[in-house]
């Protein structure tokens, strides 16, 4: 399971910890189920998503926004791509996040679960602290994308990428579900998107 994530300026990591917590809850998920939080390089918001994703202990990605300009979302905003270039952000970032997960698991014959991206990893501990994270102060560090280039596996149906695997049953291949839309509070918005297996055509 991935989760997506996006912030605008002066967005804290706090809101954005409250709302990764808010969309896991509604995909019935455990903080373990996570394999990554992913986003955007180079936004106002990046470092608060950095933030949120460490005080959470989930490996952190981000993808430049070429990339994530290509992948079919369900909900579209051409506000959003014309202030940043994509139209979609935690979407995006979520559906392509899984799909690396995916096509990694594939090339490798390994169960996907099991598999995540080369991210920026936080500490896994597996509980949360009682204290509120941190706002998110400017990071010097620079993003690291999986992609340099946009990623020409783009599924054109929203919502859902698939691949064939060679150790499922007949009729039967993962593929990437968005499992909870794009969700906003204040200013931040995520989404969550895991793979599934899917029976017949």
């Amino acid at each position: 399971m991935v989760i997506g994530a996006g912030a605008s300026g002066g967005a804290s990591a706090a809101e954005i910890a409250e709302l990764i917590g808010t969309v896991l809850a509604e995909a019935g998920a455990a903080p373990e189920d996570v394999r990554c939080v992913a986003t955007a390089t180079g936004r106002a918001g990046t470092a608060a998503v950095r933030a949120a994703a460490g005080y959470l202990g989930f490996p952190f990605v981000a993808y430049p926004v070429d990339v994530l300009a290509q992948v079919d979302v369900p909900h579209p905003s051409e506000i959003a791509r014309a202030r940043t270039g994509t139209a979609s952000v935690a979407e995006a970032a979520a559906l392509h996040a899984a799909t690396t997960l995916l096509d990694d698991a594939l090339s490798n014959n390994g169960p996907a679960s099991n598999t995540q991206p080369n991210a920026q990893p936080g500490t896994r501990s597996g509980a949360r602290p009682d204290t509120p994270p941190p706002d998110a102060q400017p990071d010097a560090r620079p993003d690291t994308p999986l992609d340099a280039q946009p990623d020409a596996r783009t599924s054109a149906q929203p919502g859902a990428r698939s691949a064939a695997r060679p150790d499922t049953a007949p009729g039967a291949r993962p593929v990437v579900r968005l499992v909870v839309g794009k969700r906003r509070s204040g200013r931040a918005t995520a989404a969550v998107a895991r793979i599934v297996v899917r029976s017949g055509p």
